[in-house]
């Protein structure tokens, strides 16, 4: 069973952990602002780095750009039918 001290020891490194998660998403938000850039990317990129998955990263971006594709030509495809159905003469 668990006890009480190990619990304790165990609650001040999740306090410890918020505060660093804290700290460090501030801090890409801030160098995102002035960098120009999304600090949710930003933050996704750094971890990666320190997590040694960079090429896990590129793999989900390409998969999700390959997705924004299809699906953009699709809702495109749908845009032009609805008009058509709307305004025959569209």
């Amino acid at each position: 069973m668990l006890d009480a001290a190990t619990l304790r020891e165990l609650e001040n490194a999740c306090e410890v952990a918020v505060d660093y998660a804290g700290a460090f998403r501030d801090a890409c938000k801030a160098q995102a602002e002035q960098h120009q850039l999304e600090p949710a990317a930003l933050s996704r990129y750094v971890k990666a780095r320190v997590a040694d998955k960079l090429d896990k990263l590129a793999r989900e971006q390409d998969t999700t750009r390959q997705l924004r594709m299809q699906f953009e030509s699709i809702s495109d495809d749908l845009r032009f039918v609805s008009a058509r159905v709307v305004d025959p003469a569209a």
